[in-house]
């Protein structure tokens, strides 16, 4: 596989192998596969940039395809927020929840503009300006999360985020989170509850709760379950756990008061009584560097009712990714419209975890 010269391209890699400046090979026995592309531009693109290349594809011996391609990279763009490469934009009406060891807090999350942005960056470098929104700070127990509304049509919803921190413990957590389908009826998309949810907290569960890595979870309130989905970079770094392959949780949130939430309505074929959910679950595992720029990307299809994501290091180009089935745990959502959210949160390891980039597409 090779890619075409582009004085726009310095590197370029397919899960791994290299195919330019030089042109690279691997071997792929039957199955699916995810192919994930590592690609170094010279600088941020700000116009449409276009790039072609070739693959010869041999299946047994003295048999072999030569084909051609071509991918067309945009500037990054966002329906959420974009605060990448100059952008400076929140585009949805959305509120903010701020957790300080189970109580509530309008600290964080919190905004690092263009003017401030050297102030969360200083422990790396006190010349880096790209903005940020903080959703937590470098402490333990703490969480931030940030909630917005979209109207849902029953197709496949995919939310797209991309965080970083500059400063944590030498094994940071407990990562990103991302809420899907919540319909809250004591607490809505308004200015008035700015900081001012209706939640409580993994924390404060009293009920079998299993999972032994999360750190501090917010659980807004939601007349019906929801779907609450963690990346979190302790599992297999600082903790690992017979059974636990990855470093994905997945939980089926039902909190329907707002103070008494329960992790799933029925057993899980894996966890204990009166939990659905699954923890340290799929396949690759990295510990992030700070400064580094993390992709997250989750997917839910109702048509096979399952749920699925990956975590890219764009810095590193190591990943984790995940699939689960969620079977009878769950119900496939109705149309119409629903709050969906991104948090970060910490346990008694931490990071300033940020983002810099969300998109919803569904």
């Amino acid at each position: 596989m090779s890619l075409s010269s582009s004085s726009s391209v310095v590197s370029d890699y397919v899960n791994g192998t290299q195919i330019y400046p030089s042109s690279g090979s691997f071997s792929l026995s039957a199955g699916s596969y995810l192919m994930i592309q590592r690609l170094t531009l010279s600088s941020p693109v700000t116009s449409t940039l276009t790039l072609s290349g070739q693959y010869s594809y041999t299946y047994t011996p003295g048999v072999s395809f030569l084909y051609s391609f071509s991918e067309t990279i945009n500037p990054p763009s966002a329906n959420v927020t974009n605060l990448l490469n100059g952008q400076n934009a929140i585009y949805v009406k959305h509120v903010y929840q701020g957790d300080d060891d189970t109580k509530p807090t309008k600290r964080w999350p919190v905004y690092y503009g263009p003017s401030k942005a050297s102030q969360y960056w200083s422990p790396l470098s006190s010349s880096i300006n790209q903005p940020v929104l903080m959703m937590v700070p470098a402490q333990p127990y703490s969480a931030g999360a940030m909630f917005w509304s979209e109207t849902y049509s029953k197709g496949s919803v995919t939310i797209t985020m991309v965080g970083t921190f500059s400063s944590g413990t030498s094994t940071p957590a407990d990562g990103f989170e991302i809420y899907l389908f919540l319909k809250p009826t004591k607490w809505g998309i308004s200015q008035a509850y700015n900081y001012s949810i209706s939640y409580t907290t993994s924390l404060e569960l009293t009920h079998s709760y299993s999972s032994p890595i999360g750190g501090d979870v917010i659980l807004p309130q939601s007349s019906t379950l929801y779907l609450e989905v963690q990346w979190d970079p302790y599992w297999q770094i600082g903790y690992t756990q017979s059974g636990a392959t990855g470093q994905w949780n997945v939980w089926i949130v039902n909190n329907i008061n707002g103070n008494n939430a329960i992790l799933g309505p029925s057993p899980s074929p894996n966890l204990g009584p009166g939990y659905a959910g699954w923890d340290g679950i799929g396949t690759g595992a990295f510990k992030p560097n700070p400064g580094d720029y993390i992709c997250i990307t989750v997917t839910y299809n109702p048509s096979t009712n399952t749920l699925s994501g990956v975590a890219y290091d764009l810095n590193t180009g190591q990943s984790a990714s995940f699939t689960v089935n969620l079977g009878n745990n769950y119900k496939p959502p109705g149309s119409g419209p629903y709050v969906f959210g991104i948090a970060g949160n910490t346990g008694g390891a931490y990071a300033n975890w940020a983002v810099v980039y969300v998109n919803y597409q569904g």
